[in-house]
């Protein structure tokens, strides 16, 4: 069947030939899967307690620590992000969240003292919070 014979022919016509730009696409769909990794950072200490007390061999206060450390700086660098994503610019922001985000993650998974991997979960928060801004960017911008 020949597509011309279609009633609504021309729509499909139209809508084939418009050349879709992946590239605002690809801005939004990484920041939005890092979003989801942010909320998977923040749940996840609830499911890995028992494995970090008996390997860095710390009790509950040491998990409050270290699950705390991401908020934390969380929270501070709201401020200081919004900034600098203004001052910088969003591309640039979210090369450095990314890479940040993939060194913090790696450095957590792959430390052996309790001191790193509080300073990982602080440097996830720092880097991992980057990528909200940037979403409020560029949705109601409409990928400009």
């Amino acid at each position: 069947m020949k597509l011309e014979n279609l009633s609504c022919s021309h729509n499909i016509k139209r809508f084939f030939a418009i050349k879709y730009n992946s590239r605002p696409c690809l801005m939004w769909l990484s920041p939005a899967i890092f979003t989801f990794l942010l909320v998977f950072m923040q749940a996840s200490m609830g499911v890995i307690v028992e494995p970090i007390k008996k390997s860095f061999n710390v009790d509950s206060f040491g998990i409050g620590i270290l699950s705390a450390s991401f908020f934390y700086s969380y929270s501070l660098f709201q401020l200081i992000v919004g900034s600098l994503v203004d001052e910088i610019g969003v591309k640039k922001i979210l090369l450095i969240s990314m890479a940040g985000t993939i060194i913090s993650c790696i450095v957590f998974a792959c430390s052996n003292s309790f001191v790193v991997a509080v300073l990982s979960r602080i440097f996830m928060g720092l880097f991992l919070h980057q990528h909200l801004h940037v979403l409020f960017i560029l949705v109601p911008c409409g990928f400009r």
